[in-house]
């Protein structure tokens, strides 16, 4: 895995930051555990309205689809282990790279999130309309 800095990279991987395209943000939902938490063993996630409510005030992406998921990915920090949680999947489009990385580390910084997964989608796009008369 990659991690970028939006601030000192022109480009990634082919990719200039400030062209505008799509994207699939993977965020997760548990909260990072505490000793407590690993002795009993217990799972907490962030709230759903803590959740809404990033999503109100943060004003970097507008046009965007969340979708609930669950997720499965393995940590890169300490333990290496495999971890289940929930999840969103947001399909974000027509915006830069730079900014869904700016996205992605507010979204970090609110929750304590230990990454958040871009996919740079290679894709054409369209938009269809029906022309009134």
């Amino acid at each position: 895995m990659t991690t970028i800095k939006s601030e000192i990279i022109e480009m990634y991987q082919g990719n200039p930051l400030d062209s505008s395209g799509s994207f699939n943000v993977y965020i997760g939902k548990n909260i990072p555990q505490n000793e407590e938490d690993i002795l009993l063993n217990r799972v907490r996630t962030i709230p759903e309205d803590r959740i809404e409510t990033f999503f109100r005030i943060q004003n970097l992406i507008t046009g965007y689809t969340r979708i609930q998921a669950k997720g499965k990915w393995t940590s890169q920090v300490e333990s290496f282990e495999t971890v289940f949680e929930d999840s969103e999947l947001i399909v974000i489009f027509d915006v830069s790279l730079r900014i869904v990385v700016e996205f992605a580390l507010e979204y970090i910084d609110w929750f304590g999130q230990e990454a958040v997964y871009i996919d740079i989608l290679q894709t054409s796009q369209i938009i269809v309309k029906k022309e009134s008369n």
